[in-house]
């Protein structure tokens, strides 16, 4: 009798495993968009801060360099110029996956958030952040280059 495995049973082995390995793959994924999305959640969390601080100090929000609206896709402006760097938030992080027209944060003085959406007020007493989160059953509203945008927070 000879020792050893078949080619059979090394072949079943080999099925076993790459069964494992996809289901660990797909629970793995599932855990980067949660990572992802919380990372989004918290940035726009401390974008907010640092432009409620500014507030505080001017009774106005920053504009985007003369624009009403910034956002860290580059339209119509930089988010990363806002007048709240270095003074109230040390930088903007970039969004995790930062693919233009897709996934990013927005930015827009003279908007108001309204329920899951926002409306144009004119006032530089307003503003809203936004962004899209990959893992939500919210309803995505369009916005600027963005028709996918999720999550808004704002005053």
């Amino acid at each position: 009798m000879k020792k050893g495995f078949t080619l059979l049973e090394l072949l079943v082995v080999i099925a076993i495993i790459g069964v494992l390995a996809a289901i660990v793959m797909a629970s793995l994924n599932s855990a980067r968009v949660k990572s992802r999305d919380a990372k989004r959640v918290s940035d726009i969390r401390q974008i907010k801060v640092a432009l409620d601080l500014y507030f505080n100090d001017f009774g106005y929000y920053p504009d985007c360099s003369g624009n009403d609206v910034c956002s860290s896709t580059g339209y119509s402006g930089s988010i990363y110029n806002l007048s709240i760097v270095p003074n109230y938030i040390k930088n903007i992080s970039s969004d995790p996956r930062n693919i233009s027209g897709q996934y990013g944060y927005y930015y827009a003085r003279t908007y108001k958030k309204a329920g899951s959406s926002y409306i144009y007020t004119g006032l530089s007493t307003d503003y809203i952040l936004a962004t899209r989160l990959e893992n939500t059953s919210n309803g995505s509203f369009g916005g600027w280059d963005n028709n996918f945008l999720n999550y808004i927070e704002g005053n």
